[in-house]
């Protein structure tokens, strides 16, 4: 099956899920970069990584416009996530700290969770009872985003039964993936049982109880995204004008943001 990236978010690239490939479609964009991780160096980033059907359990491809401007430099990541369980877990990405700059992540085919924190929670383990160290989950269909904040940790997680394609925007002058190294596994794990999401806690993470769920599409709205129509094809066409915080360093309050955008847990569970 190939996607036409075009047709979802503006990018003129398609990507073939079935060979694990992404590629330009036109010279306006070129590809400077794909890793496929396999299971064989993602052992310690789950609690028993023995895999079902794959041997590779995502690909991340990264692009660049050929036209940029140097003063509002773009980078965007695509990554497909297969489906199939490794141990009881749902696959996901490793934990990767968004660096001084915002992430925006948009779902282009299947389903997902994005798991986010700040990079303090994990740097004191989790040990201080603090207001601020509360992880967020935000569940994504086809379509649905969310932005990540500065300096917070995050992972991407299939709960479906298809292979997931996202796509992921960001300042060009942060680094591209920071992994968080204090703890390989984050603070909460998405589990199957019984053929559905379960969570399961680390206990590494002692003060830290629970996560909450917050609405994707309600913090994108907050920051001046329209509600219809592709967060990316928006950054891409106004980014300079519309949205400067992509651009600042720190200049939103995300943790205000992120509790107007908290929904009911039950719809979900947690």
């Amino acid at each position: 099956m190939q996607l036409d990236l075009y047709k979802y978010c503006r990018i003129p690239a398609v990507v073939d899920v079935a060979e694990l490939t992404v590629s330009p479609s036109h010279w306006t964009y070129e590809l400077t970069g794909i890793t496929r991780h396999i299971i064989n160096k993602l052992t310690g980033y789950f609690l028993n990584a023995v895999v079902i059907f794959s041997e590779t359990v995502y690909v991340t491809a990264w692009l660049r416009r050929t036209n940029d401007s140097p003063d509002y430099p773009v980078r965007l990541k695509v990554v497909i996530l297969n489906p199939y369980y490794i141990g009881v877990e749902y696959p996901r990405t490793k934990p990767i700290v968004s660096k001084d700059y915002p992430r925006v992540l948009e779902v282009v085919s299947g389903e997902a969770i994005v798991l986010m924190y700040p990079q303090e929670l994990v740097r004191y383990n989790g040990n201080l009872v603090r207001e601020d160290m509360i992880a967020y989950a935000a569940r994504l269909g086809q379509g649905e985003r969310v932005v990540i904040p500065p300096d917070w940790v995050f992972n991407v997680v299939n709960i479906g039964k298809d292979p997931l394609v996202f796509v992921e925007f960001h300042n060009a002058r942060q680094p591209k993936n920071v992994i968080e190294r204090y703890k390989r596994l984050p603070p909460f794990l998405f589990v199957v049982k019984n053929e559905k999401v379960e969570t399961a806690k680390n206990p590494r993470y002692r003060y830290v109880s629970k996560y909450v769920w917050i609405d994707g599409n309600k913090v994108v709205e907050s920051l001046g995204f329209h509600k219809k129509g592709s967060v990316i094809s928006q950054c891409l066409m106004y980014e300079a004008e519309r949205y400067p915080w992509i651009w600042e360093r720190k200049s939103v309050n995300f943790l205000d943001i992120f509790t107007r955008a908290q929904i009911n847990s039950d719809e979900y569970g947690s």
